[in-house]
């Protein structure tokens, strides 16, 4: 082969190998997160009369073809497993605490939500074991009632935050088969004998968030080998769940990251890519027919640029209710909360595999 024809030869082979560049690993936090919101929610913390720490129904009117999600949280375990009368939401609460059942539900509610107004519910657990739950009203429905319920006996952090909210009243109480839990005065807010209150609520706009811990695999189906507008990365489980991030804009190093996987939540994340890892800056959640009422992990520095990160969990557009700090990197590390007071000593680690192959996560409390 004479040096022209060798030169030639070299010159049509740069872009071929060029053409092959390395597949990028989708940007991924590392963290669990549950995000979820009802338009109305009842609560009711329980005794150890029964196994459950907290029973909660999460109530959506959806124009006159009503979604229920009935809830209970293991004592033990501090594992929340669902109950919905739908096989979307089974499907969806399923994704995000890993447990869920179709159930037939009943729920009679009265004409108006006023003190001394009765709910009902009942149901049969997965096992067959029937539940009955009234949950009386013990107070009108105010902003001030809102805010974000206290939950220290809960191994992992668990954010119950309610705009507007009215207390359980004496003689709300769940039975789950022959064993019956009352409600407890609420002696954090009760100021007898002007108020009393019940250790539950009913809320309106009600946002639940869990940093929860576990283990999930996913197989990258689909993976970019280049950042801008349109590519995505496609993840999926055995069980057929689907994950689609999609960048929405891109502005080197910084990239907008739409999350399709829960039809009733809009999920951006905002990242910087330095050329090999991702560093995460925020993560919104939003109901999609809701968007003021969403929520947004803030990280300052992006988790991942620096050794430790500083988390904030913030409710619409400046409500911060919570906040922890970070140690380590999406792949390894430790989150510890620091507000509020009753959130301090909960720990979760993570050690995780993120790659253009396969994303594993494992957290640990």
């Amino acid at each position: 082969m004479n040096r022209i024809a060798s030169l030639l030869l070299a010159s049509t082979m740069i872009p071929a190998a060029h053409a092959q560049q390395k597949a990028i690993a989708p940007p991924v936090s590392g963290l669990m997160v549950s995000y979820r919101f009802w338009p109305e929610q009842f609560v009711q913390w329980t005794g150890p009369e029964v196994p459950y720490s907290m029973v909660e129904l999460d109530y959506d009117e959806n124009n006159g073809k009503p979604l229920y999600d009935f809830i209970v949280t293991s004592r033990e375990t501090g594992k929340r497993i669902h109950y919905a009368n739908q096989p979307q939401l089974v499907a969806i609460a399923k994704a995000q605490d890993g447990e869920a059942y179709a159930a037939q539900i009943e729920f009679t509610r009265p004409d108006s939500e006023v003190n001394g107004a009765t709910f009902d519910l009942r149901l049969r657990l997965q096992d067959g074991t029937p539940v009955e739950w009234r949950f009386i009203q013990g107070s009108d429905i105010l902003q001030q009632g809102g805010g974000l319920n206290a939950m220290p006996e809960l191994k992992i952090p668990v954010f119950a935050y309610r705009e507007e909210s009215a207390v359980a009243g004496e003689g709300s109480a769940i039975v789950v088969g022959d064993k019956t839990s009352m409600a407890e005065m609420w002696k954090e807010i009760s100021k007898p004998p002007y108020f009393v209150a019940w250790h539950g609520a009913l809320t309106h706009a009600a946002t639940t968030a869990v940093l929860a811990a576990g283990s999930e695999s996913f197989r990258v189906a689909e993976a970019p080998s280049e950042l801008k507008p349109g590519a995505a990365w496609k993840l999926t489980q055995e069980s057929g769940r689907t994950l689609v991030l999609k960048i929405e804009k891109a502005a080197a190093p910084h990239y907008t990251i739409g999350v399709e996987s829960n039809p009733l939540v809009k999920q951006t994340i905002e990242a910087a890519y330095d050329g090999t890892n991702w560093a995460i800056e925020k993560i919104r959640y939003a109901p999609v027919h809701a968007e003021d009422h969403g929520m947004t992990l803030q990280f300052s520095p992006a988790f991942g640029q620096t050794e430790t990160s500083t988390m904030d969990i913030v409710i619409g557009k400046k409500t911060k209710i919570a906040s922890a700090t970070l140690t380590g990197t999406p792949v390894k590390y430790q989150l510890s909360m620091k507000a509020p007071d009753w959130t301090k000593g909960k720990v979760l680690t993570g050690s995780n595999t993120i790659s253009a192959e396969g994303v594993t996560l494992v957290v640990h409390p």
